[in-house]
């Protein structure tokens, strides 16, 4: 677990936050994520919120549970919850490395992995190869890899 409290707030039926507050030990920023379609709001959550080490059917039992939870409240049909990288879910908060996109020996930074965005992930750079006036990065998630 990363020391992370994860919260997913319905605001109203067009406006939706999941906010992700780091333990201070982390010394890693707060995220806030906006959204306005409830759907994309509950999986960015689920991709988001905390998972224990345990098997990977009991994490997809419990998310299941969350999801249909939330799914019959906001009345919602058909959601697929088929894309959860479970992988680097486990590695919020942990220090990955992110590949060149070109080659896959070529680290050109080091960081936090902070967030999942669909095919993306957000990292907190630490240390990079390559000249980076922002520190909090997205790169896809076939460049990252867990340290």
């Amino acid at each position: 677990m990363t020391g992370a409290t994860t919260s997913f707030l319905s605001e109203n039926k067009q406006n939706y936050n999941v906010s992700r507050q780091w333990s201070f030990n982390k010394n890693l920023p707060n995220l806030d994520s906006k959204f306005s379609h409830n759907e994309t709001a509950l999986m960015h959550f689920l991709q988001n919120v905390d998972v224990i080490k345990v098997h990977d059917e009991v994490i997809n039992r419990a998310k299941k549970f969350c999801s249909d939870f939330f799914l019959e409240q906001e009345k919602i049909s058909d959601f697929k919850t088929d894309s959860f990288h479970n992988k680097l879910q486990s590695g919020l908060g942990i220090e990955v490395n992110i590949y060149d996109h070109n080659n896959k020996d070529l680290i050109i930074a080091k960081g936090h992995l902070l967030q999942l965005f669909d095919d993306q992930v957000q990292v907190q750079i630490s240390q990079n190869h390559f000249p980076a006036d922002n520190l909090i990065q997205a790169f896809p998630v076939k460049q990252v890899a867990l340290i």
